[in-house]
């Protein structure tokens, strides 16, 4: 199925030598589901055995940048599910889809919810927004980039701004910019695969992959540190100094004998 949006990779089947572990970014298109982008991988692999997963899904009609584990690299997927990203979208504004519509909510079409005669309504969902922002406006349409918490619903956040503006909308196009340390320009295309690609992309992100853990870990470091000193501060007493300075008896050494110079007068001239 997946091949009718890449067929000149078709005759590629079983050619290409994928790392045993490692990250890439992928550049996912619209039509392809996450899962397919994977399938892809694994049909263009030499090892039949080997085992690719990706780190936060991106819906069929959505663009932009997926991230794709390898072997031991898909046990890491996990730090770039919880990982902030970066949208850019396109809402029109002043018409709301029909129930029998194409578009989907909860990965079934409107249509479909409509046929089982089902009413829906998303559950709401706590989520930051870090900034969001309209970088055109030419009506209907209006162009977005917002920078938010990972499960963000950028369809829904763009229907409450039309609601706050008395209107409707919906969204024509959703675009992923970025995924924790990684951004779409370094992604590589599905169709342009191969070998020397592949390592090439390996190269590029693995100091970017290595420094997004190494803050994490500091991150969770200082979290860890911060929850200790809290625990002192909470059972030492009142007015009690936070750390002692003072020398440990079994440290403290003898004082050292000092040495006087003493002087005999009487070999000195008054």
């Amino acid at each position: 199925m997946f091949l009718r949006f890449y067929p000149k990779l078709k005759h590629l089947k079983s050619s290409i030598r994928f790392p045993q572990n490692g990250i890439l970014p992928i550049y996912k298109d619209i039509g392809v589901s996450s899962a397919n982008v994977t399938n892809i991988i694994k049909y263009l692999s030499e090892d039949k055995n080997l085992k690719v997963g990706h780190g936060g899904t991106l819906d069929m009609d959505a663009r932009g940048l997926l991230i794709v584990g390898f072997g031991n690299g898909c046990k890491d997927l996990n730090h770039f599910l919880g990982a902030d990203k970066t949208y850019n979208a396109t809402a029109f504004f002043g018409y709301v889809p029909p129930r029998y519509s194409a578009i989907k909510v909860d990965g079934e079409r409107l249509s479909d919810w409509a046929a089982k005669g089902a009413s829906v309504i998303p559950k709401a969902r706590d989520l930051k927004v870090y900034s969001a922002r309209c970088t055109l406006y030419k009506a209907p349409f209006g162009e977005f980039e917002m920078e938010v918490s990972s499960g963000f619903y950028v369809r829904s956040y763009l229907t409450d701004i039309a609601k706050s503006l008395n209107t409707v909308s919906y969204v024509t196009d959703i675009y992923r910019t970025r995924v924790g340390p990684f951004s779409v320009e370094s992604a590589l295309r599905v169709d342009e695969l191969n070998e020397g690609a592949i390592y090439n992309g390996l190269m590029a992100t693995k100091r970017l992959y290595k420094d997004y853990f190494k803050m994490n870990e500091l991150t969770e470091i200082e979290k860890r540190n911060q929850e200790h000193n809290k625990h002192l501060n909470m059972n030492r007493p009142k007015n009690a100094l936070l750390f002692d300075y003072s020398t440990p008896k079994h440290s403290r050494t003898r004082p050292r004998k000092s040495t006087h110079f003493h002087s005999n007068r009487e070999n000195f001239d008054e």
